[in-house]
């Protein structure tokens, strides 16, 4: 086919336009969106949130705190299966709540995670209330992908570890307070460091927004840490 200047000139055009759109579609970093404040190991937080009974207008005040960060490539105690070119990197927050209505009425907590590389792409939809749970009533994986080292990795999974009763979920009442540990394990690609573990207060309904959406994020009501660096640590 023979190919004119007018012709060269559109594709010219049409070449240069695409490569602007896709400059213009460059993920929008955590930082970017919403300037983060993470939560530094060890360092307690102020955590409010919903009771379990009369959650729609019963609230308890309690800390958070990360008191353990483990990169590993599997760990049979927690479930953790190894994956080829995969690892698993987990997070424990210590939660205590102080006030009798935790210890009366249960207590209620919300978790998300975000990618600090590209705020807009995790709805967080693996957590959908009506997905969330397997027909046993545990909490099923969540599956997800992220883009690292020039490829898309699609078999990246959390587990969360939060629920009455099991051995990764401790309650303890204690002259009146409630403590607790919840456990997040996320598989991603070995070295990825840009997963961010979230918790929050449950009142918000938060699962299908984005952080990158203007105004959404508020450091008061979202405790972030970043799973990042190449060394876990266990405090005392």
């Amino acid at each position: 086919m023979k190919t004119n200047r007018w012709t060269a000139r559109v594709l010219a055009c049409a070449l240069t336009f695409a490569f602007a759109a896709g400059a213009l579609a460059a993920p929008v970093t955590l930082e970017e969106a919403c300037a983060p404040v993470y939560l530094e190991p060890g360092k307690t937080a102020d955590y409010k949130t919903a009771t379990a009974k009369f959650a729609e207008k019963c609230v308890t005040k309690g800390t958070a705190a990360v008191s353990a960060y483990e990169i590993a490539k599997e760990n049979a105690e927690r479930g953790l299966e190894p994956q080829e070119g995969y690892e698993w990197r987990t997070v424990v927050w210590d939660l205590n709540f102080f006030d009798a209505k935790a210890n009366r009425y249960g207590v209620t907590t919300a978790y998300r995670f975000e990618n600090a590389y590209d705020a807009a792409t995790y709805p967080n939809t693996v957590f959908d209330e009506e997905t969330r749970y397997d027909e046993t009533g545990n909490y099923r994986d969540g599956v997800f992908s992220v883009d690292w080292d020039g490829k898309t990795w699609t078999d990246c999974r959390v587990k969360v570890r939060f629920s009455w009763g099991e051995t990764e979920f401790i309650r303890k009442h204690d002259r009146k307070e409630t403590r607790c540990s919840v456990v997040m394990s996320y598989l991603v690609p070995e070295g990825f460091d840009g997963i961010v573990s979230v918790l929050y207060d449950s009142r918000l309904k938060s699962n299908t927004a984005s952080v990158a959406d203007a105004g959404f994020y508020d450091a008061a009501r979202f405790l972030m840490y970043r799973l990042d660096g190449t060394e876990g640590f266990t405090l005392g």
